[in-house]
């Protein structure tokens, strides 16, 4: 037996997002698990192996690449929100002004 829903709620229909889109975002989370690995291996490297060249290049190149890794990953958020609305904006029935 299904609830009804509440006044103030209202159902959002289920719509799928187009494949370009999923493709898009799935390619900019690999890229970010990508940088981000990139990064802790220049960090971890840092720890394993502690000469001034080494720790030089982890701490100046790897929070680069961290950063890096964190754009793409707020891109890929930003691409699927964007969808997301659009997706809802254009499932939800258009209302007619009353008196129109």
């Amino acid at each position: 037996m299904k609830d009804k829903p509440k006044s103030d709620e209202t159902p959002v229909p289920s719509v799928k997002m187009s494949p370009v889109v999923v493709s898009k975002i799935e390619r900019r989370v690999r890229w970010a698990c990508v940088f981000s690995l990139i990064a802790l291996g220049l960090l971890t490297w840092a720890l394993v192996q502690p000469k001034p060249i080494t720790v030089i290049v982890a701490m100046g190149v790897g929070p680069g690449i961290g950063t890096l890794s964190l754009l793409f990953f707020l891109g890929s958020i930003a691409i699927d929100v964007r969808a997301n609305y659009r997706l809802t904006k254009r499932a939800e029935p258009r209302k007619s002004k009353p008196g129109a």
